[in-house]
């Protein structure tokens, strides 16, 4: 790489033989870079090198980190006083500010490998465009504040803290990019925010202020609320989910074209409409009844303004494109089948909207209900979706199952009622004999499901069925005695059958 420099300047390439920046050994020529003031040194790094303290007021000067080069600097990194210095992070180089990283002049700043930052500023108008294609590591917050132009076009960025657009027409372009921020994402003043990619996650609120232009083509999850106000513009082109409330205020337009799922309020008020082609759905819809609305692709406006002339939506979800409000879930199937001892509950969902869960529930008698079992739904979603839950100790006999839906918001539904007789294949009759030592007479009971016939065998140690004979069972328990004078004294078996099922058990005659 060569540099054009001014008389005076030199170009310093870290030689590995100390990581120390303040030791001349460290630097090819030897000696020590200067920064800060004339004659504005050459940096190239390929080694690692600390910095201790702040590099501040880096003016025309370049600073290279090249692949296998790292910059660590313990407190703060400020570039630019005057001129357009160059700061350049290349793949797999980087470059890592404990403290405060701001870029103050008309800099050039350019990562492709790793940006590790306490914070990371950008306060000058003007100059080059600050472009990343790399890893964006920032502990706390990443702040915008002026008409410049920011790229990423792959890598991702991490954000501790919150995520500002200052108030002077700064323009964030993102492409290939995920971006992760705990805190708050704030787009203010006139603001631009475009072409995010694939995903946005903010693990707090999101805030419009001002005359913002938002256009977003990635996924978005928000774990708090969204607030648009002002004359602000937010376009989703992607699958949004909404963890808390969606306010609309003035002068303000929400359009969704894709999936838009708000778990908690959509509040309108003023002018504010929310349109799109995509499904919307909410917890909870209201407007003030001066304007704002849900408008339709065909024109169709929902509102809660008892006076207007649009209608008040009956569901918790609307389809734009068609105008069609759409129930939480559509169900495909629900059934019940009997498996090896078991009940295996199945069904199926062509779309869901707003889904939190399902509740499987049983019944003994098709009225009183417990709960079997639970399992989390997909929220929201056009895709067909299968799910089961398995009773594993179900009642014997005749029995009911019901599947319940519930929204975030606490609503539920109730889908049809399945009924199954069960019987476990796999489980012995339930036999028992009294007393087990006999004199004259045995008394043998056991439990059967239904009306039915069972063979009941006597059989000696020496396995001879001595005795076999026919018993007509009622439904529940039923008891048959028998005299066994005629027997010796010994072990003898004692086995009922069915056709299905058999058990047998142990006794003694005296």
């Amino acid at each position: 790489m060569s540099f054009n420099l001014a008389l005076g300047q030199t170009t310093y390439v870290s030689n590995g033989s100390s990581t120390n920046w303040s030791s001349a050994a460290a630097w090819t020529p030897n000696g020590i870079p200067v920064l800060g003031s004339w004659p504005y040194d050459n940096v190239v790094i390929n080694n690692t090198i600390n910095y201790t303290g702040s590099i501040t007021s880096v003016s025309s000067t370049s600073i290279v980190i090249n692949n296998g080069g790292t910059l660590h600097v313990t407190a703060n990194f400020t570039t630019g006083n005057w001129g357009a210095p160059l700061v350049n992070i290349d793949s797999g180089g980087t470059l890592t500010v404990d403290g405060a990283l701001n870029i103050s002049g008309s800099d050039s700043f350019n990562n492709s490998g790793t940006l590790n930052a306490g914070s990371f500023t950008l306060s000058s108008a003007g100059g080059s465009d600050v472009t990343n294609s790399g890893i964006v590591n920032v502990t706390n917050d990443l702040t915008f504040n002026v008409a410049r132009n920011f790229y990423s076009t792959a890598g991702s960025i991490n954000v501790g803290g919150k995520i500002t657009l200052g108030s002077s027409s700064s323009y964030f372009h993102i492409s290939n990019t995920p971006i992760i921020v705990s805190g708050d994402f704030n787009v203010n003043g006139s603001a631009s925010l475009a072409s995010i990619g694939p995903s946005l996650n903010i693990g707090g609120n999101w805030n419009n202020t001002g005359a913002v232009a938002t256009s977003l083509n990635a996924t978005l999850n928000v774990a708090g609320n969204l607030y648009n106000t002002g004359s602000s513009s937010l376009v989703f082109n992607g699958a949004t989910i909404i963890g808390g409330l969606v306010t609309g205020t003035g002068a303000t337009n929400i359009t969704a074209n894709s999936t838009f799922q708000i778990t908690g309020a959509l509040a309108l008020s003023g002018s504010a409409y929310l349109d799109g082609t995509g499904i919307v759905s909410w917890g909870s819809f209201s407007t003030d009844g001066s304007g704002s609305a849900i408008v339709c692709v065909n024109g169709t406006r929902y509102d809660t303004d008892p006076i207007s002339q649009a209608t008040e939506p009956v569901t918790h979800s609307i389809d734009l494109s068609f105008c069609a409000e759409l129930l939480p879930v559509a169900l495909t199937y629900f059934e019940a089948k009997k498996n090896m001892g078991e009940i295996v509950l199945q069904w199926q969902t062509a779309s869901e909207i707003n889904s939190n869960y399902f509740v499987v529930e049983r019944s003994k008698d098709g009225v009183s209900f417990e709960t079997v079992g639970w399992l989390a739904s997909a929220g929201t979603s056009n895709n067909i979706l299968n799910y089961q839950l398995v009773d594993q100790n179900p009642i014997l006999g005749q029995s009911y199952y019901r599947l319940k839906q519930f929204d975030f918001d606490g609503a539920f539904e109730i889908f049809k009622v399945v009924e199954i007789d069960f019987k476990d294949e796999n489980s012995r009759i339930q036999f028992a004999v009294y007393p087990t030592i006999v004199d004259e007479n045995v008394t043998f009971s056991f439990a059967s499901m239904e009306d039915r016939m069972y063979s009941l065998e006597i059989i000696d140690d020496m396995g001879n069925i001595i005795k076999k004979t026919g018993i007509a069972a009622t439904k529940g328990l039923n008891n048959f005695s028998s005299s066994l004078l005629e027997y010796s004294s010994g072990c003898y078996f004692a086995r009922i059958s069915s056709v299905e099922e058999t058990s047998q058990i142990i006794f003694f005659k005296r």
